[in-house]
């Protein structure tokens, strides 16, 4: 079964190139075809393609995703549970399908990856010798003739349909998917007859099998996005244009640069390549942006990589954009907001789980009066990987142990250059305890402005006489 897509139990849309049954198993399989070279970890992939580097999540995350959503519809289909047959596990694939390609993917992030053939070869690890004899289900019987009939039959109970490529938000035409998240899908939208207009088009998604007070939960969350940005006029705030109703659910369309960079592909594929005054004023955007909506009384709450744009790389000045304010709260006494619009208290469904690591300790049960230290604890953090290169740590577990040892993020154990005062900055505004922590941006900008006058005025020229 090749290009179809479905709808899951949250409402969202699925697109799949290929389900396979096979003597080895049933895989539902991705397919990349961009050649070059590719290199990553299990979070992030980067390609290398005629000389330009370009980081994507990791596509298997998605499948997987994808997988584990087909398998939970599919098993209610009356062509399973009457005839009392077991669906194979679906197994997800990521097939590097380019013939001219160099793959250096290893350990985690090499798994579930298959390349073309390698005929002849005792290592041999393409998608045929994969499809015949691979996957969890090898050496297991093959399915039986029953049991590819109840798949087939399930797969039409369950409506899957042809990929729509014509499905539109508004004015929008849906061109592909950008992001997704716990409870919506960010799209690619070109205007109808506009085609040089993009937008991101955000769909906070609901399912027909929600009841209807969860579905109303996810309109709520929909609108409550929408009336926290408006009135919020920023060149550094990605700029939501309108509120839309859509068939898939409730839609917000937001400006759309295609050149623009998340903060953590900027340092992976860039980042050896970034000045010292590049790196200060990437840092001084964020804070001065933060310090604009702290005026605004609006507070993000969950800050992290993922969440930063950056334009202008590599021709121009890099402009900083942040983005997602699912999580954000607003406060009434700000003139312009006509009531108060609360921060969700569950703001880690609103961070992808390399992000975590970026949100302060307490970000679980803050109280919303401490909403401006959440904010500077994720900028000393988005500073120390701009500094660095490096994210905080590579879990919460690792986290909370550097933050016992040092009080905060101590950038002098992996950058040999720091100097005192930008050590110092970073581990005041990542201190584990919110009361020995900046409380308030402009504290940041304050001692920020001391760093820069330390890492960029000229050394004495020494005189001579």
């Amino acid at each position: 079964w090749t290009n179809f897509e479905f709808i899951d139990d949250e409402g969202k849309v699925n697109e799949v190139d290929a389900l396979i049954l096979s003597p080895a198993g049933l895989f539902l399989v991705e397919i990349k075809s961009r050649p070059g070279e590719v290199r990553g970890d299990a979070h992030t992939w980067t390609w290398r393609t005629e000389g330009r580097e370009f980081s994507v999540d990791n596509p298997l995350l998605l499948t997987d995703r994808k997988a584990k959503r087909l398998a939970s519809i599919l098993r209610r289909q009356p062509a399973i549970t009457k005839a009392k047959v077991r669906l194979p596990f679906i197994e997800p694939l990521v097939f590097l399908s380019a013939t001219r390609l160099s793959c250096h993917l290893q350990d985690r992030a090499r798994a579930g990856v298959v390349l073309r053939d390698s005929p002849g070869r005792a290592d041999d690890d393409g998608i045929v010798k994969e499809l015949s004899s691979g996957g969890r289900n090898a050496g297991q019987p093959s399915a039986n003739t029953q049991q590819i009939k109840a798949l087939a039959k399930a797969l039409a109970e369950a409506g899957i349909r042809p990929s729509n490529k014509h499905r539109t938000v508004g004015e929008y035409r849906l061109l592909k998917l950008l992001r997704e998240g716990e409870s919506y899908q960010d799209w690619l939208g070109q205007h109808i007859s506009v085609e040089s207009v993009q937008r991101r088009v955000r769909i906070h998604t609901l399912a027909s099998a929600q009841s209807a007070d969860a579905r109303q939960s996810r309109v709520r969350s929909a609108k409550r996005e929408f009336e926290m940005l408006e009135g919020i006029e920023h060149s550094g705030i990605l700029r939501c244009r309108e509120y839309k109703e859509s068939e898939l659910g409730p839609a917000l369309v937001f400006d759309h640069d295609p050149a623009a960079l998340r903060l953590d592909h900027l340092m992976r594929e860039h980042g050896a390549r970034l000045s010292i005054s590049q790196r200060l004023q990437l840092v001084r955007e964020i804070a001065e942006v933060l310090s604009f909506a702290h005026g605004k009384r609006l507070y993000h709450r969950a800050l992290a990589p993922q969440n930063v744009l950056i334009r202008g790389w590599p021709k121009g000045e890099l402009r900083v954009q942040l983005m997602n304010w699912q999580a954000a709260s607003r406060n009434a006494d700000d003139p312009s907001t006509l009531h108060r619009t609360t921060g969700t208290k569950h703001v880690e469904d609103y961070v992808e789980d390399p992000g975590l690591v970026y949100l302060a300790p307490e970000t679980a049960h803050a109280e919303s009066g401490h909403n401006a230290e959440l904010d500077v604890y994720s900028l000393g953090s988005l500073a120390y990987l701009v500094f660095s290169g490096q994210a905080p740590a590579e879990d919460l577990l690792s986290l909370q142990k550097l933050l016992r040892q040092g009080q905060g993020l101590q950038l002098t154990d992996v950058l040999d250059s720091c100097t005192p005062k930008l050590a110092d900055l970073i581990r005041y505004a990542t201190n584990p305890d919110i009361n020995a922590r900046y409380d308030h941006i402009e504290g940041f900008l304050d001692d920020l402005e001391a760093v820069e006058d330390e890492l960029t005025t000229p050394d004495p020229e020494a005189s001579v006489d």
